[in-house]
């Protein structure tokens, strides 16, 4: 059975998740058996939000909401702990005081994105398996939908048996997923795996401003600007998503059209002409490497040399 220890966003919407699963297939390995938050009413409403948006009725919700993180670990054999990062280290403290004799057998999951399963539960890895669990999806509410997850790819890293037994969940729900695997420490590991999604997804958001900023001091509203770039943004990312990276990037780099990227260098302030030199010197690798017979002496040197001051 599983438990969870954290009512929140992610909580609620894993919980709901395989609760489907158990109630549609019949995986009685996927049952839920608690829920644990320091607020009892939140693990409540979470309980009403899974029985409420469950599809079938003629199966009982068996989830208890409880404030007894014993009672978590007692009735479930896979624990999910869906608390912040900043609060896993101190779950790890309290259900490392249960003892290995109540920890025994079972398999402990966080499911932050930069914290390996060891720097999480630093105590607990000592006494039983333990695993982090990431999905690679923005989870901004409770009602997450499902087939949101279904979509979603999810990676593992920790113990071996702990991995297996997680693997084993994640193959019966269809979920892609992968195991982390690198001559880097567990920790490193995480924090290169955590960077790659922060670069496509949050440092978009701010590269997508720099942009919507730019066309106000063109003249447009913000709501003009972010209309304006939407669908150019939306198919830039369609095509990456169908064709990679190579050939889907086109712009004045990969046609070496210096004269153009230096007349946006001198638009931008000395910050941000930094930030267009190194996003557009990975332009120029990328071109390079679909283009190799092709000249791009132009843009190196546009690209490589700093501004005399």
């Amino acid at each position: 059975m599983l438990g969870f220890i954290g009512a929140g966003k992610v909580g609620t919407s894993l919980a709901r998740f395989f609760y489907e699963y158990y109630v549609h297939k019949g995986l009685t390995s996927l049952a839920l058996s608690a829920i644990y938050s320091k607020h009892l009413s939140s693990a409540n409403d979470t309980i009403s939000l899974i029985s409420k948006l469950s599809c079938d009725k003629s199966k009982p919700l068996s989830l208890v909401a409880t404030s007894s993180l014993s009672a978590v670990v007692e009735n479930s054999d896979i624990i999910f702990v869906t608390v912040p990062d900043t609060a896993i280290r101190a779950v790890d403290e309290e259900l490392f005081l249960l003892g290995s004799k109540a920890l025994k057998d079972k398999v402990l999951v966080h499911c932050s994105g930069v914290l390996s399963a060891q720097a999480g539960f630093k105590r607990c890895s000592e006494l039983t398996d333990t695993v982090s669990l990431h999905p690679m999806l923005a989870f901004n509410s409770k009602e997450t939908p499902i087939e949101s997850i279904q979509k979603a790819f999810f990676t593992l890293e920790g113990s071996d048996t702990g991995v297996e037994k997680l693997k084993e969940i994640l193959c019966k729900t269809k979920l892609q997923h992968a195991v982390l695997n690198s001559k880097d420490n567990p920790d490193r590991l995480k924090a290169k795996y955590h960077l790659a999604s922060v670069m496509v997804s949050n440092c978009v958001v701010g590269l997508f401003s720099m942009g919507q900023n730019l066309l106000c001091e063109c003249g447009f509203t913000k709501d003009e600007a972010l209309k304006a770039l939407a669908p150019l943004f939306i198919n830039n990312a369609n095509n990456i998503v169908r064709e990679g990276v190579n050939d889907a990037l086109t712009g004045p780099v990969i046609r070496d059209d210096a004269i153009t990227v230096q007349k946006h260098l001198n638009c931008l302030n000395d910050d941000d002409k930094k930030l267009y030199r190194l996003l557009s010197k990975k332009l120029y690798e990328i071109s390079k490497n679909k283009n190799p017979d092709k000249d791009y002496d132009n843009i190196k040197t546009l690209l490589f040399t700093e501004d005399k001051k």
